[in-house]
């Protein structure tokens, strides 16, 4: 009997042993264990955004322009900088042309700060570039390249497309970003071939051309983006 009640207290602190084992492996043990959370907040980001890449005094003499100047937007989604572009001098009658940017730094910038990665678009558009009432046929193009993140990192936006754009009076697709990217800072260069100008010069009247170029950021919301 004694041998049996033995094997029994045995028996029985082999099951709380191996109940205390089976506990250590993560299993709900009532009485001895606690439940806690660890938590954080987020809240829009609407505060303006310094550039990436300050930008500096234009290098050409002849361009008009001053260093590009952040827009100090302070929607949580927001154009921080965009850029001017000036294509150099060129003589009149001297023929077909096909310029390059000359300016530095010429950074297109957007934060998003809304903390919903619906995602965005900024679209482009120009009016005609004129010299008083004078309009000359031109064609500009922006290509899009690698793009960065605040960090001055870069990244990939699957949103964003590298194809040429040439730029008119309807607003096109120039820097995206898909749904669940695209929270942030991020920016893309425009200098040197990256931006062009095309255009006859026998068709000018000498003097200073103008076009304005509009960016326009909206939502991917309302477009049902993947």
């Amino acid at each position: 009997m004694k041998k049996r009640n033995l094997m029994m207290m045995l028996g029985l602190s082999v099951s709380v042993l191996g109940s205390q084992f089976v506990t250590a492996n993560g299993e709900e043990v009532e009485g001895n264990g606690a439940s806690t959370n660890a938590t954080l907040l987020f809240e829009e980001n609407k505060t303006p955004t310094d550039p990436v890449i300050p930008p500096i005094d234009p290098t050409d003499p002849t361009d008009p322009n001053g260093p590009d100047k952040p827009t100090g937007n302070t929607e949580a989604l927001r154009i921080d900088l965009a850029p001017n572009f000036h294509f150099g001098k060129f003589s009149v009658g001297s023929g077909e042309k096909i310029a390059n940017n000359t300016r530095k730094n010429s950074n297109l910038q957007v934060t998003d700060g809304r903390g919903t990665l619906e995602g965005w678009v900024v679209s482009v558009s120009r009016t005609d570039f004129k010299n008083g009432d004078h309009l000359l046929p031109a064609a500009l193009t922006l290509s899009p390249g690698e793009v960065s993140d605040g960090k001055n990192n870069k990244v990939e936006l699957t949103g964003n497309s590298t194809k040429k754009v040439v730029v008119n009076t309807e607003a096109q697709p120039i820097f995206s970003a898909n749904k669940n990217e695209g929270g942030g800072t991020y920016y893309q260069n425009f200098d040197g071939e990256r931006a062009t100008l095309a255009f006859n010069s026998n068709e000018a009247k000498k003097g200073l051309y103008n076009a304005e170029i509009k960016w326009t950021l909206t939502s991917r919301i309302n477009e049902g983006a993947k």
